[in-house]
């Protein structure tokens, strides 16, 4: 019997030791892994990834159709915009910035005073301005990074995953002037126009820094021309500018192949680096509804009268290739479009798009909600007064 016992002992203490071994090893490897880390991406290791890494220990959005989700109360008024910034809740009024986690918890707050508050979000930094006013402040999450009040109006900021932005205002002698700042907010390039108006931008880095620039104007017959001017940091001249005659433009991104993704009133342009037009998507008769631009695909939503609930969500490649085209009988409130899923928010419901499969899925909404934001490529924020909840597939 003895034998047994201290056979069994020794096996206890032979694990015993091979397990503290493990962990001995473990240890020196993590150690070496941190050391390690820490001399070669220094620059990269900040507060902001460490809280990030923390994201996977705390509260996630649960799938749609879930009876529980996780819910977002934060503070509300009519001038409230929100929109999601690394994973978490941004808001923005006439007097505050805030941003809140997936449990409610106040990470910001930050005063302002605004009389018409506009919020634009980057990969790196978000910004915060006021439209007619000449100001804007720069954020991370944790914190109001720069700031600034220009002479004149602030129309439209863009970001880019750098931390680089452009912003378009004006100057004495010039209708329009486009600024582009670092991410250490140094003003690194300008394009000024004394007879254009510059109304939207958008900014991106790709072995230099490159600008879209939708301006209008009127001819010398009355007419309204619109204009897509092309820039780089590198050179003092347009890369090239494309005049659309008796069109209004809408909007523009950038798309992960650097094609300028052009909307007017009147039709859809995908647009190449060097000014070629790739594709030309004409509304006709059509209404305009919604327009969405991710790395790899476009969504634009078209009703065929000005009313109703039939709707075609179209889905665009980068090159301006249809890649799928979805009938949704919905009223169409909001979209949100990532690589992976395209979101459409409905007064009652919200249909998610599997842009792989390209098959397409209704929930029943609790509320009418009033926008949705990317919570990442497969999580949402539906967001309603005083109200988000993260949802996600």
């Amino acid at each position: 019997m003895s034998d047994g016992r201290d056979n069994e002992t020794n096996n206890y203490k032979s694990t015993s030791v091979k397990i503290k071994r493990i962990r001995y090893i473990t240890a020196v490897v993590l150690i070496i892994f941190v050391i390690f880390a820490v001399f070669s991406y220094r620059e990269d290791l900040t507060i902001e990834n460490f809280r990030y890494l923390m994201k996977f220990v705390d509260v996630k959005p649960l799938t749609f159709g879930a009876d529980e989700n996780a819910q977002i109360n934060f503070d509300s008024d009519n001038s409230t915009l929100t929109g999601s910034f690394k994973e978490d809740l941004v808001t923005v009024s006439k007097t505050a910035v805030k941003i809140y986690d997936l449990s409610s918890k106040e990470l910001l707050d930050s005063p302002v005073s605004l009389m018409k508050p506009a919020l634009e979000t980057g990969e790196k930094y978000f910004a915060v301005y006021d439209i007619g006013s000449g100001y804007i402040g720069i954020y991370n999450s944790f914190s109001k990074l720069w700031e600034k009040n220009f002479n004149y109006p602030i129309f439209d900021v863009s970001l880019d995953m750098k931390g680089n932005f452009s912003l378009i205002t004006a100057e004495k002698g010039y209708t329009s002037v486009v600024k582009v700042y670092n991410d250490d907010f140094e003003n690194i390039f300008n394009w000024r126009s004394s007879d254009k108006y510059a109304v939207v931008s958008d900014i991106m880095t790709d072995s230099g820094i490159y600008i879209s620039v939708g301006t209008i104007r009127n001819n010398t017959s009355g007419d309204v021309v619109s204009s897509l001017v092309l820039l780089s940091d590198s050179s003092s001249k347009p890369i090239a500018t494309l005049d659309f005659q008796s069109e209004l433009i809408v909007d523009l991104s950038f798309n992960e192949d650097r094609n300028t993704v052009l909307l007017t009133d009147k039709a859809l342009r995908f647009i190449d680096k060097t000014g070629k037009i790739l594709t030309e998507v004409f509304f006709n008769s059509s209404s305009l509804r919604k327009f969405e631009v991710s790395n790899q695909y476009t969504a634009l939503v078209l009703n065929e009268k000005l009313v109703g609930k039939n709707h075609k969500v179209f889905i665009f490649d980068a090159n301006g290739n249809t890649y799928m085209e979805k009938a949704v009988v919905t009223e169409i409130t909001d979209v949100a479009l990532s690589d992976n899923f395209a979101f459409v928010l409905g007064v009652e419901d919200i249909t998610v798009i599997d842009l792989d499969t390209k098959k397409l899925k209704s929930y029943p909404s609790e509320r009418s909600y009033r926008s949705v934001h990317l919570f990442d490529d497969k999580n949402v924020y539906l967001v309603y007064d005083s109200l988000a909840v993260a949802l996600g597939v």
